[in-house]
């Protein structure tokens, strides 16, 4: 769920949308690859931070600037409209998503930000809809995506779940061949956590060097938080490395 406060609003009144499964991949590995970084993440951190590594005052992105981040993947497209032409692709999406009835037309007019029955119940309703209510408007969103979605971006293959586990893993350094092995369809939110945890918890604990020696009693500990043994040095220490991402 995207929540769009009244001074950000067009509008001026709150309302919120939702993202797509494929725009939620790229957030997990936007966030992961910030946490690899040494950032550290709570709930007060910004969603998109300015790409710096230096001191910022504001530590949020300016309007300004994402505008022109988004103008220029335009242009290096060949297309030539603004920014702001995005919100009516978005309108003209919904509109086929509720043309093959996938989405109610109250639903799209609330994603848009536009006054209408739904926006009245959230306003009276001081900001909140009953819970069944944001569900169906999930489940609608859900079932339109795929008119938001890139072309190159399929929902078959993999169930979405698993597909974001896999991409979860592959992002911290877990190769391909170790993921094999792994039963991702059926692993546990709280052991795909753990996975990344220690993958990610190793990275740290060797202050972001990717070999490490260790003594003989601890290679099997190692390689449980996800190290690779390499070989021995002449005083039969253990010489370990992180996987490659």
């Amino acid at each position: 769920m995207i929540v769009v406060r009244p001074e950000l609003s067009k509008a001026g009144h709150q309302y919120f949308t939702f993202l797509t499964r494929e725009g939620c991949e790229y957030v997990a590995q936007y966030l992961t690859k910030r946490i690899k970084s040494g950032e550290r993440l709570d709930a007060s951190s910004p969603l998109v931070a300015p790409g710096t590594t230096k001191p910022r005052k504001n530590l949020f992105v300016r309007c300004s600037l994402v505008g022109a981040l988004i103008r220029k993947r335009l242009r290096a497209c060949g297309i030539k409209a603004r920014p702001y032409d995005l919100r009516s692709s978005f309108d003209t999406s919904m509109m086929l998503a509720e043309s093959r009835g996938l989405i109610i037309r109250d639903y799209r007019v609330f994603f848009m930000g536009h006054k209408g029955d739904i926006e009245h119940r959230y306003t009276v309703n001081r900001l909140t809809l009953p819970a069944e209510v944001v569900e169906d408007m999930r489940a609608g969103f859900e079932r339109a995506q795929k008119y938001l979605m890139s072309g190159n971006y399929s929902l078959g293959g993999d169930d979405i779940t698993t597909k974001l586990k896999r991409q979860m893993l592959l992002t911290v350094g877990y190769k391909q061949e170790e993921l094999d092995g792994i039963d991702l369809v059926n692993a546990s939110d709280e052991e795909i956590h753990e996975m990344v945890r220690k993958r990610l918890f190793a990275v740290m604990m060797n202050n972001g060097q990717r070999q490490r020696v260790v003594a003989p009693d601890e290679v099997e500990k190692a390689i449980a938080s996800g190290w690779e043994w390499i070989g021995n040095l002449p005083n039969e220490k253990a010489v370990m490395r992180l996987p490659s991402p």
